[in-house]
């Protein structure tokens, strides 16, 4: 029902890109993703909402939104920061199958992660927002229902820009 109500808030593009392997993508991964996560992707592709927040798609030929590109990546990062001492992480970052799993991020650098340490079943996953400054928000909701909330001015993530998502939120598709 969430994702039906985010799709009813924000329209998808009438063409989206090829179908995709999520059993592959699963295994290469070595973790199973929430459903509703599949379902965004599946009628959104690749692109941006409110011109601000990207969802990372899988086997796309654009590395800064290659779903498997930026699980690594984005782990990565969080490994350096906590190593330069620049911030603490206060979730687990040995591993995306037992601590934070990229999905997305914005355009001012806020990493967006599930937190995959909090159980075993994907829907069940917060959802970690990693501030590009600093500041760390967690949601305990699935995906589908936060980005409608989100958009649709519901709840705030205070570590996003006041003005944003503004009064009419839209999907803008990338061409990859």
């Amino acid at each position: 029902m969430a994702t039906e109500d985010l799709l009813r808030l924000c329209t998808p593009p009438h063409a989206v890109g090829t179908p995709i392997d999520w059993i592959a993508v699963e295994n290469e991964l070595g973790i199973g993703l929430p459903r509703d996560y599949k379902q965004i992707i599946e009628a959104y592709g690749v692109g941006n909402f409110g011109e601000f927040l990207w969802l990372f798609a899988p086997s796309v030929s654009n590395p800064h939104v290659n779903l498997q590109a930026q699980v690594k990546q984005q782990l990565d990062v969080m490994r350096a920061v906590t190593a330069d001492g620049y911030e603490s992480v206060p979730y687990p970052i040995d591993s995306h199958t037992s601590g934070l799993l990229a999905f997305g991020m914005t355009d001012n650098g806020d990493a967006l992660f599930w937190n995959t340490a909090a159980g075993e079943q994907p829907e069940a996953w917060p959802i970690v927002v990693a501030g590009s400054r600093s500041g760390w928000s967690e949601y305990s909701t699935p995906l589908g229902t936060w980005l409608h909330d989100v958009l649709s001015g519901t709840i705030r993530v205070e570590l996003f820009p006041d003005d944003w998502p503004g009064d009419t939120p839209k999907f803008v598709a990338l061409d990859t």
